[in-house]
């Protein structure tokens, strides 16, 4: 979320991020041609804003983007912020990708759940019945494929998430990293 500088109008409930793209101008299509058209976002808002309370809100947390990556303009994310007394959790969003992101102040905190593991276990599936594309009579059976990733997953689960060593981070969701499994046993 940029420079993670908001401000808050405690009249409107409206939040503004503060960013060096406040002043980045727009560009319309005028009679087959492209304008550029110049903006400051910041202006606008303490214009709209003027004589209501405002307030600066600061990041002072965690990060999240449940649905993908923090670089998918398109993704919903939320930040911990403060006033200097109070937290709260600033939701990022935006409807289309021709609209500007909106910021929402939400009451309260993000509850840190911690680091979990998990199998992939679709993925064991498919990789185990194409492993052996040479000879399909000795493939195990979907239960025998069954039963191997039930035990994986019983395995995995005593395992402290934080002797996996990462070996490859996802592309398309930032909450999402990946280990190697051989290097766990």
């Amino acid at each position: 979320m940029g420079s993670e500088k908001f401000i808050h109008c405690c009249v409107c409930d409206a939040v503004h991020h503060v960013s060096p793209f406040d002043k980045a101008p727009t560009y319309i299509h005028v009679g087959g041609q492209v304008e550029a058209q110049a903006t400051d976002d910041w202006r606008l808002f303490m214009a709209r804003h003027a004589g209501h309370r405002l307030e600066p809100l600061q990041a002072s947390g965690e990060k999240l983007f449940p649905d993908g990556s923090s670089i998918d303009p398109m993704s919903v994310g939320y930040i911990e912020v403060t006033n200097g007394q109070d937290r709260y959790v600033v939701r990022r969003a935006r409807k289309s990708i021709q609209e500007p992101m909106s910021y929402e102040l939400i009451r309260g905190r993000m509850a840190n759940i911690g680091l979990t593991v998990e199998v992939q276990d679709s993925e064991i599936k498919k990789e185990i019945k194409n492993h052996f594309p040479w000879a399909p009579a000795t493939c195990p059976d979907d239960d025998k494929i069954d039963l191997f990733v039930e035990l994986v997953k019983e395995v995995v689960k005593n395992i402290d998430p934080h002797r996996i060593q990462i070996s490859e981070y996802s592309y398309t969701d930032d909450s999402i990293s990946y280990g190697t499994l051989i290097a766990l046993l």
